[in-house]
């Protein structure tokens, strides 16, 4: 799976992060922030709209990636955070 995925995403790559997590759960968008700002000072983490009932909140952020293993590694960071319910 690797491999296929070598040669179909051309690195460096802008990847861009759709994150939903609880609204209430200013820790988790703090550790998110955390994250980002440890990868790349530039990535920002903005709010998108929250769901109908308001339960959740979505946020969007774009890193720019220089290899699989790097995305994987601050993909899997992202979606080890409490509170995070999706990362696409």
């Amino acid at each position: 799976m690797k491999d296929l995925m070598r040669e179909e995403i051309k690195f460096p790559v802008v990847w861009h992060y759709h994150i939903i997590v609880e609204s209430e759960d200013t820790e988790c968008v703090e550790a998110l922030k955390g994250i980002l700002s440890d990868f790349d000072r530039r990535i920002r983490l903005e709010p998108g709209a929250p769901s109908g009932g308001g339960r959740y909140q979505s946020y969007r952020a774009d890193a720019e990636v220089n290899s699989l293993e790097e995305l994987e590694g601050l993909s899997s960071r992202l979606e080890k955070v409490r509170g995070v319910k999706f990362l696409l």
